[in-house]
């Protein structure tokens, strides 16, 4: 695994313009909105498994930051590819089509690189914020790749 991004050595003031920088280096780009925290940690650890890419994502912040995959950064960047989210300390909303989706920890989620989502990462009261993602190219399930359509944007149901 490798550090994509991580506030940690940055200083106070500058963590947020880093991390805005940063984003735009992630597998699939996002934009960076919001106002600027107070206090913010955050940090991206990715790992290539194969056709997957692992990504773990913790931040840790006093005030709400918005991501959003834009068509512009779409059209400059896309991998062509599904993405499971698994919420592991809840706290992100996120939409993508006309689906709006609070995360509560042990969710997981399916999302579509290739259009355009919103994503909100709520603040942080005690505890940091944890997501892993699987993202995997959507030629890995070409043949089932519509039938995959209905799910995107929607938390999986649970079965325990």
């Amino acid at each position: 695994m490798r550090i994509l991004y991580d506030t940690s050595g940055v200083h106070v003031l500058d963590r947020f313009g880093y991390f805005r920088s940063a984003a735009v280096g992630e597998f699939a780009p996002v934009a960076i909105g919001g106002q600027p925290p107070g206090r913010l940690s955050v940090a991206m650890v990715v790992d290539q498994v194969g056709d997957l890419m692992v990504e773990v994502f913790d931040w840790e912040s006093d005030r709400l930051i918005e991501a959003h995959r834009t068509p512009r950064l779409i059209r400059a960047c896309d991998p062509e590819c599904f993405r499971l989210l698994l919420s592991v300390h809840g706290g992100t909303r996120m939409r993508q089509d006309d689906h709006v989706v609070s995360f509560q920890p042990g969710d997981i989620a399916l999302y579509d690189t290739s259009r355009p989502f919103d994503t909100r990462h709520v603040p942080s009261t005690s505890t940091p914020k944890r997501v892993v993602m699987v993202t995997f190219p959507r030629t890995l399930v070409s043949a089932q790749a519509g039938r995959l359509d209905r799910y995107v944007g929607t938390v999986f149901p649970r079965c325990i």
